[in-house]
């Protein structure tokens, strides 16, 4: 149902992969109360390509998209947009 995803930084350090997304975590569980199906993705664990992204929400299109990002963060949110809009028109975020 619900594909939450915390934008990853540009310069992968060790800090930026021991800060786990706590606002995220906390929104899936409210969701997961209410009965929705949540999936979550941390670019700063698992980054992944253009072709990865693509494939990932064109095979198995979440209804919802939520994206964490902060100002290092913006524009490689902005980019996983674009590329969700483009491999599933249909999700919402």
């Amino acid at each position: 149902d619900v594909l939450l995803v915390n934008a990853g930084v540009s310069r992968l350090t060790d800090h930026a992969r021991l800060s786990p997304p706590l606002g995220l975590a906390y929104i899936g569980a409210a969701l997961r109360e209410a009965g929705y199906g949540v999936s979550a993705w941390d670019c700063n664990v698992a980054p992944r390509s253009d072709a990865q992204w693509t494939h990932a929400l064109a095979s198995t299109p979440p209804r919802i998209l939520g994206i964490s990002t902060y100002t290092e963060t913006h524009n490689n949110g902005l980019h996983i947009a674009r590329l969700a809009k483009a491999a599933s028109p249909q999700t919402v975020g």
